[in-house]
């Protein structure tokens, strides 16, 4: 019997060491529409069965995915085998395929185990041995779009410029082969290695064609050298061109620009110009890439819309130009404000921050058809979205702010915006603040003729968070968000039945408290003082209404949830005033669905000891108000005893009168029932 099983085991071994990845391909049923492509391709019979190889199978979902994508082109398998054993932990950077004229495929490593050949990803693999032939088959997630060159030789990119039908490609790309020619720039496209190539495509316009400046830097700008990077490589990260001398600075990017609403992805590269001589034009410059990865014998080539670096747009033709793609419904909302139409005209510097048409469907759909009927309140929301007479690039907001912020004044009427740049997981980040919406910049410092487009994440002026999501998410108010968090507190501020009014401190005020009070503000980070924590968020609060900047400054006082608040309006600023604290507001009216916040300079809580070093103290006069309120019988003779124990403790009496009776049980402060 051993005998036997012993032999089944010698059977099951060979057949599995006789599999070739043909064979493995049959066995895998998610490999089945490739297969039965592959196993009538002669050639590659011949190889699976007789060499050294590796195979590239994309799954059925991929070859459905792709016919969908191109009907019209055919799947070559030859194209998706490499003619050597490619072993994952020691990976070339390219490999020839057994297909006409031996075209390479491109292998990157990802951040994870797997990797990616050409544009698509592998995420599984199986190797094998077949009559002492090392074999691998690796599945990857999409087809290998198959470019054989008709001459049967692979061309470099500055072949690939001259005769863009090798590959059977028919763009003009004469405008931009000229350029190179012209500059001596030719070097770059024919140098061995692993580049790669954005390649504008002529514009249809030869009038404008003639009105673009292209000089050396700009043919040097649209190269990145030595990465070979397909568009699902490159990733969020920034790249330095070819174009990074001591005079300009070019960095090249790739940005997704599809929205919620497209189910395929919209693809855009955009350079930047970091820095150059004065006569050449700062900023973003974003072109839509129109055919993507194609292998060349050093690099790959993206041919592109537009040429990169070149400002020539204005800011109403750029916004025109964007009609269908991720700023669409904004432009729709423009063609409502005639008014804001001409503001957008003219040569006179500007900055347009333009929502996405995610931001606007976050709006409700009554309040945007309210305001296309309402002329003057839609242009001034649109003008709230401006400044005027000068165009503000992230630079200008990190050279001129004041600590990191830079205010202006928006083109609706007294209306603020605030800027600051942070830094994000891919770079530097703009936010801006306005209407008291703060938006996240998705796309900043695009260039025009007339001044600069930030593309934004919110509409400005339109709340669509609650203080709560508010709160949780602004930069400035991360200390008021842990404090606030103690016991749950925060979680009121998510109801949408009622109006709030907060007055948050900013991280700088409770720096402050911090500076003042060290003991106290390491207890407040305790749970055991949750409770304390909740009482002076709730001195904080008004409950029950919204009271905008505008209206405060006609109050004497307001009553906060846990007592009254002094207001005075002193040349202009609120101060708040409470027990000798004196706040300012430094960020008014930043509106949510269910409310307002005003950021104010100092925490509104007691000197030293007003929480904690008389916590004791308080703890034992509510013990003493508690007897004496089943002996005593008048509110006066309890009072009396409170002042008594200020003298036993190192408190002033308002805090014990705060400790001992305003947090005392309702009854021990009721007059006494009659016998």
């Amino acid at each position: 019997m051993v005998l036997r099983a012993a032999a089944l085991l010698c059977v099951v071994a060979s057949l599995a060491a006789a599999e070739n990845v043909l064979d493995a391909m049959r066995n895998d049923g998610e490999l089945s529409s490739f297969y039965q492509l592959a196993e009538r391709v002669r050639l590659f019979v011949v190889y699976s069965e007789s060499s050294d190889i590796t195979c590239f199978a994309p799954t059925n979902e991929a070859i459905q995915r792709f016919l969908e994508r191109f009907p019209e082109k055919q799947i070559e398998p030859t194209y998706h085998v490499a003619s050597l054993n490619v072993a994952q932990d020691n990976l070339p950077s390219a490999v020839p395929t057994i297909t006409k004229g031996s075209p390479q495929l491109y292998l990157t490593r990802g951040e994870d185990k797997m990797f990616f050949v050409n544009n698509a990803r592998v995420i599984r693999w199986q190797g094998m041995t077949h009559e002492g032939h090392r074999q691998k088959l690796y599945v990857i997630d999409d087809v290998l779009e198959a470019f054989v060159p008709t001459s049967g030789v692979t061309p470099d990119a500055f072949d690939f410029l001259k005769q863009p039908s090798i590959y059977d490609l028919y763009h003009r790309l004469n405008f931009f082969l000229s350029r190179v020619k012209m500059t001596h720039e030719q070097y770059l496209f024919t140098e061995d290695g692993f580049h790669t190539y954005f390649v504008p495509v002529d514009d249809a316009d030869p009038a404008r064609r003639t009105r673009v400046d292209m000089d050396k830097f700009v043919v040097q700008g649209h190269v990145i050298k030595n990465r070979c990077l397909f568009t699902r490589t490159m990733g969020n990260e920034t790249y330095e061109s070819a174009a990074w001398h001591s005079n300009v600075r070019v960095e090249l990017s790739l940005t997704n620009q599809t929205d919620s609403a497209e189910a395929r992805d919209v693809l855009f590269v955009q350079s930047n110009t970091l820095s150059s001589e004065p006569q050449r034009k700062k900023g973003v410059v974003i072109s839509k890439i129109v055919k993507p990865n194609i292998p060349v014998k050093n690099g790959v080539v993206h041919l592109i819309e537009k040429p990169l670096m070149v400002v020539d747009t204005s800011i109403k033709d750029f916004l025109q130009g964007n009609r269908h793609g991720r700023v669409d419904d904004f432009v729709r909302l423009v063609d409502y404000s005639p008014d804001f139409q001409r503001d957008l005209n003219g040569n006179q510097p500007k900055t347009v921050f333009v929502p996405t048409n995610d931001a606007l469907k976050v709006i409700p759909r009554s309040v945007l058809d309210s305001l296309k009927i309402n002329m003057s309140g839609l242009t001034l929301l649109l003008r709230l979205h401006m400044i005027k007479n000068e165009a503000v690039s992230t630079d200008e907001v990190l050279e001129y702010g004041s600590a990191g912020i830079l205010e202006r004044e928006s083109a609706s009427s007294r209306r603020g915006l605030r800027m600051s740049v942070g830094h994000g997981e891919h770079g530097r980040v703009l936010t801006v603040e306005g209407g008291g919406v703060n938006a996240t910049a998705v796309q900043s410092d695009i260039g025009t003729t007339n001044g600069v487009i930030h593309i934004i994440d919110r509409v400005l002026g339109m709340p669509s968070h609650t203080i709560y999501e508010k709160v949780s998410s602004d930069p400035e108010l991360r200390e008021t968000k842990t404090f606030s968090q103690q016991n749950g507190w925060i979680d009121r501020l998510k109801d949408m039945g009622k109006r709030y009014t907060f007055f948050a401190p900013s991280d700088n005020a409770w720096h402050d408290f911090k500076l003042e009070n060290p003991s106290e503000y390491q207890k407040l980070s305790t749970d055991q003082f949750a409770y304390h924590a909740g009482q002076i968020m709730e001195r904080h609060l008004v409950v029950g209404k919204e009271i905008p900047r505008a209206e405060l400054e006609h109050l004497k006082s307001i009553e906060t949830a846990r007592g009254r608040m002094g207001v005075r309006n002193v040349n202009g600023k609120i101060h708040l005033l409470w027990q000798g604290r004196e706040a300012v507001i430094v960020r008014a009216d930043v509106q949510a669905t269910n409310g307002v916040i005003h950021v104010i300079s100092k925490v509104m809580a007691g000197a030293q000891g007003h929480y904690f070093g008389g916590h004791r103290a308080a703890s034992v006069g509510r013990r003493v108000l508690a007897r004496a309120g089943r002996s005593s019988r008048t509110l006066g003779g309890r009072l009396s005893l409170a002042v008594a124990l200020s003298m036993l403790f190192p408190l002033r009496i308002g805090d014990i009168l705060f400790g001992a009776v305003c947090d005392a049980p309702p009854w021990a402060l009721q007059s006494p029932a009659k016998e």
